[in-house]
């Protein structure tokens, strides 16, 4: 399952894509190109937005829009390689054997010690293995460092200092809010190619002296999920 934050209180990471929005609407990946990691649905099934209300009820006033392609069978197997009966069997696609799909996550990031790095843990499984495409932070008023530690292997990005600042004024991983004019940028190749698997993800958090309460920041993970048996 893929978690989107769709706050609107600078934590919306799915622009509606109108005048409106500052920016334009969020795609998955490239489309109609093979091994993308775009949903993928056989003919005659359903395709369904949830949505889950925060601390508080949400009024009906909520709008959701998708950007849908349909293909016809010719071309699903000019581009893709296979026809619309096996087309979910794809990278993205819901009856995968082993499935390769799109990696969302929301972290909502926990109470912190002034001056202290402070763990936000991901557990990934042996048979898991997530690669990071872009992260995007929606800081505080005392956030100021970030970075990632992989329990296991020890690895660290960024491995020394400078860290990721991820100050309100001075944020270098934006969240890219429909509110926002950049989005979030791609990572560096040696993070996007790195692999975590069999281990604990840490995100790690510095706050600049004063204590950060849980739910401040709110970090976006994007990239790509896979099961390897």
């Amino acid at each position: 399952m893929c978690e989107f934050s769709a706050n609107h209180n600078g934590k919306n990471f799915l622009p509606f894509g109108d005048r409106a929005c500052k920016r334009p609407m969020f795609m998955f990946d490239e489309p109609l190109k093979p091994g993308n990691l775009t949903y993928k649905f056989n003919e005659g099934e359903y395709i369904r937005l949830v949505g889950v209300a925060g601390a508080s009820a949400v009024s009906n006033t909520v709008r959701a829009r998708l950007r849908v392609l349909l293909l016809e069978e010719e071309d699903a197997k000019k581009i893709y390689g296979v026809g619309i009966t096996d087309f979910a069997t794809l990278p993205g696609g819901h009856q995968q054997e082993r499935p390769v799909m799109l990696y969302a996550k929301v972290v909502d990031c926990v109470a912190t010690t002034a001056n202290v790095w402070t763990d936000n843990d991901i557990e990934i499984k042996a048979y898991e293995q997530i690669r990071l495409k872009m992260i995007g932070v929606k800081p505080a008023t005392h956030s100021y460092k970030m970075r990632l530690k992989d329990h296991r292997t020890k690895v660290e990005f960024p491995d020394r200092d400078p860290y990721w600042i991820i100050k309100e004024q001075a944020n270098m991983l934006p969240f890219g809010d429909d509110d926002d004019y950049q989005g979030p940028e791609l990572l560096p190749l040696p993070i996007r190619n790195y692999i975590w698997t069999n281990t604990t993800m840490k995100i790690q958090i510095l706050d600049d002296g004063t204590a950060l309460s849980a739910g401040d920041v709110r970090i976006q993970l994007i990239g790509e999920y896979r099961q390897v048996r």
